[in-house]
C-alpha cells in the first residue's frame, strides 16, 4: 500500500487562470529535486478575484492540505492575506508559510507577528527552507535547520544549527 503523501498547498498570486511562475518553480523543485520528492506533493491554486484573497478559503478546504504557503504579490492587499491566514488557522491548525519576494513584497513582519496566524516567513529563494519545513512536519521532527532568510514566528518547530 502506498504511503499517504504530505500535501502542501501553494496559494499563488497571478492573473486568474495563469500559473504563478515562481510557485510553479517551487512545485517542480519539491516534487522532483528535493529530499521530499517521494513523500510530499504540492498543489497550486490562485484566488478567483484578481488582487484579492477574499473568498479563497473554500478552495483551500477542498484541497485539505497538511501545510499551506502563500506568495503575496507586491500590489495585493496584505490585510486580506492576514485575514485569510487567520481563517485557515481557525479551520485547521496547519503550518502557514509566507514565501515573500525580497525586497518588493508588502508583507510587514509586524502584521504577520501580530496576527499569530503566520508560522514562517521566507524571504527570497524559498526552495531549501521550504524543503526543510516540509521534512520537519512530514516526518514529525522537532527541529528545523536555521536559514538566514527564514523567520520562525509562531511555528511549533525549533530552529537548530544554521543550514549549509
Amino acid at each position: 500500500m502506498e504511503q499517504k503523501k504530505f500535501k502542501v498547498l501553494a496559494v499563488g498570486t497571478s492573473d486568474p487562470g495563469k500559473l504563478p511562475i515562481w510557485v510553479g518553480y517551487l512545485k517542480t523543485f519539491i516534487e522532483s529535486k528535493s529530499a521530499v520528492k517521494d513523500t510530499a506533493c504540492m498543489s497550486i491554486i490562485s484566488p478567483k478575484l484578481l488582487k484579492s484573497f477574499n473568498g479563497t478559503l473554500p478552495a483551500i478546504k477542498a484541497e485539505n492540505p497538511d501545510m499551506i504557503t502563500f506568495t503575496p504579490h507586491e500590489d495585493w492587499n496584505t490585510d486580506e492575506l492576514i485575514a485569510l491566514c487567520k481563517e485557515v488557522k481557525a479551520w485547521k491548525n496547519i503550518p502557514v508559510v509566507i514565501c515573500a519576494e525580497n525586497p518588493r513584497n508588502r508583507l510587514q513582519r509586524d502584521a504577520a507577528e501580530k496576527s499569530k496566524a503566520v508560522d514562517y516567513i521566507i524571504h527570497g529563494e524559498a526552495e531549501y527552507p521550504l524543503e526543510a519545513l516540509i521534512v520537519a512536519y512530514a516526518e514529525n521532527r522537532e527541529e528545523i535547520p536555521e536559514f538566514s532568510n527564514m523567520l520562525c514566528l509562531t511555528g511549533s518547530k525549533k530552529t537548530a544549527v544554521p543550514a549549509l
